[in-house]
């Protein structure tokens, strides 16, 4: 036959087949040679054994060495390389290993939807892994057998991680390191997350002044394909652990040091079953004395019940683990399909940084600013099935960076400020209700006594609460928006609990306070006491009213009636300017929880959060800020260069000849001196004009209660004499006009009598003229001003009068109680923002809760009114 180059002819020594005429083939393990070693044509075409390790390669003219690893001793290496063959591998029939691994049906099993379901890919990888990494620690092999181990969420239960635990216990080579470590020893979690290894200072944004700390958050990434080939190292950045369509750049401020971030995307279900699964592990390197370091970050999976959901209290007894991965779309397939049955995701990814505690000075190790304890990487996973993902289901994944740091000493920072003020506030109630109980004319402790306590501490410590967190607050938002060095952190979501629980104590008890503020001034006794006399020609005696004018006590009290629900700042305009702010000039995007103070954030720049902490110091601090310019402006410059209702409301008694007698407790009250200093009021235009300019030309006396003075407005402590006759004359009276509804017949004469009685009685009381009842002035010392309280003991039957700053009565309208209601909209508004996370819809709503607030006491105020004073309530306007 001719020879493989056709230009020469040989002889076969196999014999030539005729069908192909060319020479037969040779046995097993043979090649067909024709020419020597020097290239020089053979006398014939013999046949050649392939010497062991290799074969045959298709043609049968070339010897190529065996490649079904591994090469072993009696295997591998007989004619023609037959051996048992295991996933592409050659292993022996008997693999000798049960010290390490046992074959069983449980070791191809995953758990998805709590049913254990058989994984053609740990059937096909799980005795080979094995086998290589225990007998042969080959790298890939330890890595694939790691990743059977991730692919199970690290049940230490299953076959995988129980082998790879024994391996690690067999394998102590530190520096090489071919099995990888996927769990801590039990004990050690509590002691690795508190480590202070890391000595790395990390600074904020560009505000490292010897430019010594790193405003980055240094990862290094280990990626391994499923099969466990390495596939390289890199560096932490943009959107590299969460599949969301995001921008790198905006994905890459999760590593900006102390930037709390967070983002959620939904993704097609089905999409999923497209995605590789990679493995990843990981690092975070440090310099320490000029040696690169690197120091293994651990993983927290929630799913596992050990971990308890990732309850601090249970860390000692967490389960922290090595590798995870994105997507698992090789474990669900059990081989009957060309499909996964099952994908697992990672639903949230969260990276939990701890700064160290620079409270506590530790001479060892003196530079803790900036400095870290070991991240910590929580996962949370689910499933999803094939049947669900083709019904168009779409799942969501969560991507988070938080920084947290200890929060106990500033709990117990603020326990000790609550505490301390607290019982400073108890006190100053129990200086209140002691002031009540002398005004109401206790003699000793009663239940109602005990019950104005309370009343008075829920007030108080209301405002202890409030001041307390808000300081705090203020304290962090300043503190860390301003810091170069990491020196403090804001409180992480579930750290801000303490802050939230005094919040809504503040709130309730505050609601407390205005029901109560609310109750007690729509409850007082008023009473228009009418100056005016008949005329001498009147034939009429004062009882029957002579040819007085009621007009006059009218236009009383419908101006009492107005001033009643008037205040010192308007919420109209609080709401308008705290909007503008916030919204207009983006101050709210000061309470981001990262430490940027970007007002007017680009497109593409990620935008943290907002913290709770910063968003209660920014609405508190902007709310009250309103108000106290608002207070100055109007009850300061207005009320100074315009108009003063208050001391207009003076004016107008002293015009219409009317004071106003007010008894707020049983023995206490305030007095509105009416009274003309021209004696009369009824009179025409030219009259009343004249009377003006007397005034103004000082030709006529002062308009105060006592002569040569001009003191009208005055707090007073009342006899029980006094207080007797007004339950016998005018209390009776007015419960019969409030129950009955119509002023008609016997009620309407009882009314009218009641108050002529009372207004006589008063009058003389007033001008000194009863025998047995008196009352003097004076001015109440510093400690009584400054508690609000009176000293004297029982008055007997004298009463006291004392002089004021002109409008001690606005304690009987929501005027004089602008603090109070004030923090009652602050408290308002952060509560509803607490929940809705937006000034505008909790600023809206604080707008109706004051205008509710302001009608209910509008309302039950002027009902009151009519029916102390005697009026009927369709004459007030």
């Amino acid at each position: 036959m001719s020879s493989a180059d056709g230009r020469s002819c040989v002889s076969c020594q196999t014999g030539v087949d005729t069908g192909t005429m060319k020479c037969k083939p040779c046995p097993g393990g043979h090649i067909q040679v024709e020419r020597d070693q020097a290239g020089n044509l053979l006398p014939a075409v013999t046949c050649l054994k392939c010497a062991k390790g290799t074969l045959p390669d298709p043609t049968g003219t070339v010897c190529q060495p065996c490649h079904n690893y591994p090469l072993l001793p009696g295997f591998n290496t007989s004619d023609p390389c037959s051996c048992v063959k295991r996933s592409g591998l050659c292993l022996p029939v008997n693999l000798e290993m049960s010290d390490i691994y046992l074959e069983s049906p449980s070791a191809y099993n995953i758990k998805f939807a709590q049913l254990d379901q058989v994984s053609a890919f740990l059937k096909e990888h799980m005795t080979v892994a094995a086998y290589m990494c225990g007998r042969h620690l080959n790298s890939t092999a330890c890595n694939l057998l790691g990743n059977l181990c991730t692919l199970t969420l690290h049940s230490r239960d299953h076959p995988a991680c129980l082998t790879l635990s024994r391996m690690v216990d067999r394998n102590n080579d530190q520096k090489t390191r071919r099995v990888p470590r996927l769990f801590l020893p039990g004990g050690q979690s509590a002691s690795t997350l508190e480590s202070e290894d890391i000595i790395t200072m990390h600074s904020l944004t560009g505000r490292s002044a010897d430019k010594t700390g790193t405003d980055r958050l240094n990862l290094t990434v280990a990626r391994y394909s499923v099969n466990g080939e390495f596939l390289g190292l890199e560096e932490v950045r943009g959107n590299m652990f969460h599949l969301c369509n995001v921008s790198n750049s905006e994905a890459d401020a999760a590593w900006v040091f102390g930037t709390r971030y967070k983002k959620t995307c939904k993704l097609s279900g089905l999409s999923l079953w497209s995605q590789d699964t990679v493995m990843i592990d990981l690092y975070y390197p440090f310099q320490d004395k000029q040696k690169l370091m690197t120091y293994q970050i651990f993983n927290l999976i929630l799913n596992n019940e050990k971990n308890k959901n990732g309850d601090e209290k249970e860390k000692k007894n967490w389960e922290l683990t090595s590798r995870f991965f994105l997507v698992d779309s090789v474990g669900g397939q059990d081989g009957s399909e060309s499909r996964p049955k099952y994908v697992r995701y990672l639903e949230h990814l969260d990276i939990v940084i701890t700064l160290l505690d620079t409270r506590n000075l530790d001479l060892k190790n003196p530079y803790k600013p900036g400095r870290i304890h070991p991240p910590l990487i929580k996962l949370s996973y689910k499933e999803i099935s094939l049947e669900e993902a083709l019904s168009g289901k779409e799942v969501l994944m969560t991507f988070s960076v938080n920084y947290r740091m200890d929060m106990h000493g500033a709990e117990k920072d603020v326990e000790i400020a609550v505490g301390v003020l607290s019982a400073l506030a108890v006190l100053l109630s129990a200086v209140e209700a002691w002031s009540w109980s002398k005004r109401s004319g206790k003699v000793g402790v009663d239940v109602k006594s005990l019950v104005k306590l309370i009343v008075c501490t829920a007030g108080n410590l209301c405002h202890v609460f409030l001041a307390v967190i808000f300081f705090t607050s203020l304290y962090w938002l300043i503190f860390f928006k301003q810091q170069s060095y990491v020196h403090t952190l804001l409180p992480a979501p579930e750290q801000e609990f303490f802050i939230k629980q005094y919040l809504i104590s503040a709130f309730s008890l505050k609601i407390v306070d205005i029901a109560v503020l609310i109750l007690t001034q729509v409850s007082v006794d008023v009473f228009l006491i009418d100056w005016e006399r008949p005329p001498p020609s009147s034939n009429q005696s004062e009882e029957d009213g002579g040819k007085i004018s009621v007009w006059r006590t009218y236009l009383v009290a419908n101006e009492w009636n107005e001033i009643q629900t008037r205040r010192k700042t308007k919420i109209s305009l609080q709401v308008i300017f705290f909007l503008i702010l916030m919204k207009v000039l983006n101050l709210e995007n000061l309470a981001t929880a990262d430490p940027h103070n970007n007002l007017w954030p680009q497109d593409g720049v990620y935008m943290a959060e907002h913290s709770y902490v910063c968003r209660f110091a920014l609405g508190v601090s902007l709310w009250s800020g309103i108000a106290i310019v608002q207070a100055i402006f109007w009850s300061g410059i207005y009320s100074t260069l315009v108009e003063d209702k208050l001391a207009q409301f003076t004016d107008i008694c002293s015009l219409s000849n009317i004071s106003v007698f007010v008894m707020s407790h049983s023995h206490f009250g305030y007095y509105i001196h009416g009274k003309s200093a021209h004696g009369t009021a009824d009179t025409n235009m030219a009259g009343l004009l004249d009377q003006l300019q007397r005034e103004a030309d000082d030709l006529c006396g002062h308009r105060g209660l006592q002569a040569g003075s001009d003191h009208q407005t005055f707090s007073m402590t009342l006899p029980l004499t006094l207080r007797s006759y007004y339950d016998k004359v005018v209390t009776p009276a007015s419960k019969n006009g409030r129950l009955t509804g119509r002023l008609t017949g016997t009620v309407l004469q009882n009314m009218v009598h009641a108050y002529t009685t009372m207004n006589r009685f008063l009058t003389r009381f007033l001008e000194h003229a009863l025998k047995d009842l008196d009352f003097e002035v004076r001015e109440k010392n510093f400690v009584e001003s400054a508690l609000d309280i009176e000293f004297q003991e029982n008055p007997g039957e004298k009463a006291v009068f004392y002089t004021d700053n002109g409008h001690s009565f606005d304690r009987l309208l929501l005027y004089g109680h602008e603090f109070s209601l004030t923090v009652f909209e602050v408290l308002v508004m952060s509560f509803i923002d607490l929940f809705v996370q937006d000034f505008l819809s909790a600023s809206i709503i604080t707008y109706f809760v004051s205008k509710l607030v302001t009608l209910v006491r509008y309302t039950a105020g002027r009902s009151n009114l009519a029916n102390k004073t005697l009026i009927d309530r369709r004459f007030l306007i």
